[in-house]
C-alpha cells in the first residue's frame, strides 16, 4: 500500500491567508508597544515630569482597541486557515481508509478509528490555523 502524501500548509491557497494572519499579529504587537509607551508616558505624568495626559488616554484605549480588532480578525481568517487544512487532511485519511485491503479496515475498530480521527483533525486545525502562523508572527516581531 502507498503511503499518502500529507497536504502541503504553504498551498496556493492558504499563502494569503497565513501572510493576513501574521500580518494582524504584527499590527497587534505594534498596538501594545503604542500602549506601553502611552503608559510610560502616564507614569511620567504620575511623577510630575509631564502634564500632556489627554492624547495619552487617547491613545492607550486607541491601542487597546486596534490590537482586539486585530486579534479577532486574525482569530477569524486563522480558524479559516485551520479548517482549510483540516478539510485537505481529512481527504487524505479518508483515501488512505478507503486504499486500505478490506481485511485490515475489518480489523480496526470503527469507534477507534473515529474517535482519533476527530481529535487528530482538532489537532491539524489549532496547529495550522493557531501554531504556526503565531510562530511566523513571533518570529517577524522579534
Amino acid at each position: 500500500m502507498k503511503t499518502p502524501r500529507l497536504p502541503r500548509i504553504f498551498a496556493r491557497s492558504r499563502v494569503k491567508a497565513i501572510a493576513i494572519v501574521a500580518g494582524l499579529g504584527v499590527v497587534q504587537a505594534a498596538c501594545l508597544f503604542g500602549a506601553t509607551i502611552a503608559t510610560r508616558q502616564l507614569f511620567m505624568v504620575l511623577s510630575g515630569q509631564s502634564t500632556d495626559t489627554t492624547w495619552m488616554f487617547i491613545l492607550i484605549c486607541a491601542c487597546a482597541l486596534g490590537a482586539a480588532v486585530a486579534r479577532a480578525l486574525a482569530r477569524i481568517e486563522a480558524e479559516a486557515l485551520g479548517h482549510s487544512f483540516a478539510i485537505d487532511l481529512r481527504e487524505t485519511v479518508f483515501r488512505a481508509i478507503a486504499d486500505m485491503p478490506a481485511k485490515t479496515r475489518v480489523k480496526r475498530t470503527l469507534g477507534g478509528l473515529s474517535l482519533r480521527f476527530v481529535g487528530d483533525m482538532t489537532a491539524a486545525r489549532s496547529w495550522s490555523g493557531l501554531g504556526l502562523t503565531r510562530a511566523i508572527t513571533s518570529a517577524i516581531v522579534f
